[in-house]
């Protein structure tokens, strides 16, 4: 599973152009000068005018990377323009160069990881083994995530992580960004609370769970409050979504538990670390009142709720920077196999608190992006964007997925077919994103169709990179729907078929 999830996310890394995902020169450029001791940098003054997102933070990284900051320019917003517009690039090694980051004050777990690459390598290169290096360890806690969920949810995992992970969490997994970390850290998050508190239910609430749970759930969380600042609102709101979701007994269970108070002084002291750095870096919104029309909350609110499709749409995939919405097929897919997911376990008999905590869910989705725009809108403007929400959306089809479990009878046919056509839906979805990014870059969205002759290509080439990623794809599909049918109890147990057969004869 590994290995399949990194060469899924290590294409979109080989595939992508240099600078062609959201805010990807400032985090290379934050990344290379944590590398080099700069945690911080020297936060410069506010912007006068909007054509800056904010203040830029200062620091001196090698000219080769300082390079890279107006690098996607040229096709940056125009989703109309193939990547052959930029400039070659310059290897070159030379001195330290002053330049401005506008990710210069968030904090540095993130950049340390994937930064000391820029120390050994060149531009171009160092910038793909950060992409790769990035991937790996998206891969490793989506590995682990996909592992836990595999545990209490044995059939239906398959369906909830397949719709949490979009074609836009895969794009992000595969570059310089923070925000792909953040995701993938917090589907592992999700799946360890999940475990925690909906255990199976022949399972004995008495009997403490296994202790890699609870590792999962500290390593992730604390990993997950110290990427960005919103980490320990997402933090909040899955450990509360698991309580509500509890099975009866299991909280109290849990309480009782010596591992669970050993994880609890683990995680504030991780707590203790991000909020200190957030405390200490309270600059994230380094603009002033650029946005007057913004000081009435009852206009940003009304502003963010009316974008929701749009921010639903984001979260599914629009690639490069905003410029390249997900095709009709992909926004069907996904939509059909989440509500489809979600409305089953919201039908089910019984269950109270576990379907109240879907419904809380949901709305913590639609209303966190307006709680979190009012206080900065004034400043800033609206700039919340769809991918900024899935460290809590992909806890939704999670979840959905365990509760489906408590199913019976024939309708476990039913839910198994119906798991298996999106499946299915989900991978067509998945691979029509990739060829329309990948098109985007190679022709622009409204050249000419000339695959085998495209103005740009990537390391991997055009159609190649297309057909390996169908390929993979094709592999996670036979992958997903084998472990259903493997862990499903039908094998056991005669069908329906064979039921009504025997009471006719009866």
């Amino acid at each position: 599973m590994f290995l399949l999830l990194f060469a899924m996310l290590a294409t979109w890394a080989l595939t992508t152009p240099l600078m062609a995902v959201p805010d990807e020169p400032s985090h290379v450029i934050k990344a290379a000068a944590v590398a080099r001791g700069q945690l911080g940098g020297e936060l410069g003054p506010p912007p006068a005018d909007t054509s800056e997102p904010g203040a830029p933070t200062w620091v001196q990284v090698p000219s080769d990377i300082a390079d890279l900051d107006d690098y996607p320019n040229c096709f940056r917003f125009e989703g109309e323009q193939a990547a052959d517009c930029t400039r070659p690039l310059d290897d070159r090694r030379a001195e330290l160069e002053q330049v401005g980051t506008y990710a210069g004050q968030y904090p540095p777990l993130y950049y340390a990881l994937v930064g000391w690459v820029s120390t050994l390598l060149q531009q171009e290169t160092a910038v793909y083994a950060m992409r790769l290096v990035s991937a790996a360890l998206c891969a490793f806690f989506l590995t682990w995530g996909v592992r836990r969920m595999a545990q209490i949810a044995p059939r239906r995992a398959v369906w909830g992580v397949g719709v949490a992970l979009t074609p836009m969490c895969l794009f992000i997994m595969g570059s310089v960004n923070p925000n792909g970390l953040e995701i993938a850290v917090a589907l592992s998050f999700w799946s360890a609370c999940l475990a925690l508190a909906r255990r199976r239910s022949d399972a004995d609430v008495s009997v403490p769970p296994p202790t890699s749970w609870f590792v999962q759930a500290v390593v992730s969380g604390a990993i997950l409050v110290n990427l960005r600042s919103s980490g320990p609102l997402w933090a909040l709101i899955a450990l509360a979504t698991a309580v509500v979701a509890a099975r009866p007994g299991a909280v109290a269970a849990l309480a009782r538990s010596r591992a669970l108070w050993l994880s609890a002084a683990a995680a504030a002291a991780a707590a203790v670390t991000a909020i200190a750095w957030v405390v200490s870096h309270d600059n994230i919104v380094t603009t002033r009142d650029l946005f007057p029309e913004y000081g009435e909350p009852k206009l940003v609110v009304a502003v963010v709720l009316l974008s929701t499709a749009t921010l639903v749409e984001q979260m599914i995939g629009n690639f490069g920077w905003l410029d390249t919405p997900s095709p009709y097929l992909t926004v069907l897919a996904w939509n059909t196999a989440a509500c489809s997911l979600v409305l089953l376990a919201l039908a089910q008999r019984g269950a109270r608190r576990p379907r109240a905590a879907v419904l809380l869910l949901l709305v913590a989705v639609l209303i966190v992006p307006v709680a979190l725009s009012v206080p900065t809108a004034e400043a800033a403007g609206i700039v919340w964007q769809g991918r900024y929400t899935l460290p809590i959306a992909v806890g939704l089809p999670l979840l959905a997925s365990v509760l489906t479990t408590s199913l019976r009878g024939e309708t476990v046919w039913l839910v198994d077919r119906m798991l298996t056509l999106a499946v299915t839906l989900l991978g067509l979805g998945h691979v029509a994103a990739f060829y329309w990014a990948s098109r985007r870059y190679a022709e622009g969205l409204g050249g000419r169709w000339s695959a085998l002759a495209p103005e740009w290509e990537s390391p991997l080439g055009f159609l190649p990179a297309v057909a390996l990623y169908a390929a993979l794809v094709a592999v996670a599909i036979v992958v997903a729907v084998r472990r259903m049918r493997a862990t499903s109890p039908l094998r056991a147990a005669v069908s329906p078929d064979d039921v009504e057969e025997l009471v006719t004869a009866a």
